[in-house]
């Protein structure tokens, strides 16, 4: 869950290059997420790029971790990150972002937060005086 951590800071500033295009960055959103799962979660384009814009990274795996998943819906593995953001209307949900190479990111899916993220949602509100 803690993969690469030192790197998060880095990475995450390059995931928010990919949303807004800089430098030749890219983060797309995957097929399956906007064909399968996005009616059933409701999370947007906006809230994804607000989340990502906003959010930190709180946990990473690596591609053999995410190779092992049982829940791995893409033939394409790559290592990942979960971004923890407020969607547009300030709904806290996750964003898993595939690291596909230095340069292109993948949002993979997006989700609820589940019972293990309540804690630091709850240090992010109080961090930012909500």
């Amino acid at each position: 869950m803690d993969y690469r951590k030192d790197n998060w800071p880095y990475e995450l500033e390059c995931i928010r290059k990919g949303i807004t295009g800089t430098d030749g960055y890219l983060t797309d959103i995957s097929k399956h997420y906007t064909d399968d799962r996005q009616e059933q979660r409701g999370f947007e384009r906006m809230d994804i790029a607000c989340a990502i814009l906003t959010g930190t990274i709180v946990e990473g795996y690596s591609s053999e971790a995410n190779r092992m998943r049982s829940s791995r819906s893409s033939g394409l593995v790559t290592p990942s990150r979960c971004i923890l953001g407020k969607s547009y209307e300030g709904k806290w949900f996750i964003v898993v972002v595939g690291l596909v190479s230095t340069r292109v990111f993948h949002v993979i899916t997006c989700m609820e937060p589940s019972h293990r993220h309540l804690h630091l949602i709850a240090n992010l509100e109080n961090n930012l005086g909500e």
